[in-house]
């Protein structure tokens, strides 16, 4: 059965919490590792390595910050933002600017889904996400059937 869904865009505020939010959860091993070197630096009471540290690490947020908000101005991401509509199957999902252009995704492309109570986000790379609010499906009947196809997804991945 297709789940076809309302025609909608991302919100930019949505596509920079949720993306910066899964780089820091995906690369949670970097941020303990400069938290353990700036630890062993406090306990030597070390100032370079502290100061160095501490430098590098409010400078590799800040950096996926720009990463992030700089991809909402690029031509090539504009799609990103567009105002789309999805058909979600069980083989693939289409993202669909009009009804003769369309983009299969497998789903196997898919990297992570995030289930929440009004909306559902497919992760297909770090910074590239489908976010998809319940109140674009059509229906209620048609919003389960969605909620129990990401849950099969995700109990694939």
């Amino acid at each position: 059965m297709d789940i076809r869904t309302k025609a909608y865009s991302l919100p930019k505020s949505i596509y920079l919490k949720e993306c910066y939010k899964n780089i820091i959860f995906s690369q949670w091993w970097l941020i303990i590792l400069f938290n353990a070197v700036l630890g062993y630096g406090i306990y030597a009471k070390i100032k370079w390595l502290i100061i160095t540290l501490t430098i590098i690490e409010v400078l590799y947020f800040i950096f996926w910050l720009v990463q992030l908000i700089g991809v909402q101005y690029l031509q090539q991401a504009s799609i990103i933002f567009q105002k789309v509509f999805y058909i979600f199957n069980e083989n693939y999902i289409n993202i669909c600017i009009s009804e003769n252009e369309r983009a299969m995704l497998k789903w196997d492309q898919v990297k992570k889904i995030k289930i929440k109570k009004n909306y559902a986000i497919i992760f297909l790379e770090k910074a590239h996400i489908i976010y998809v609010p319940y109140t674009s499906v059509k229906s209620g009947l048609e919003k389960n059937i969605f909620i129990n196809l990401l849950k099969s997804k995700q109990n694939k991945k």
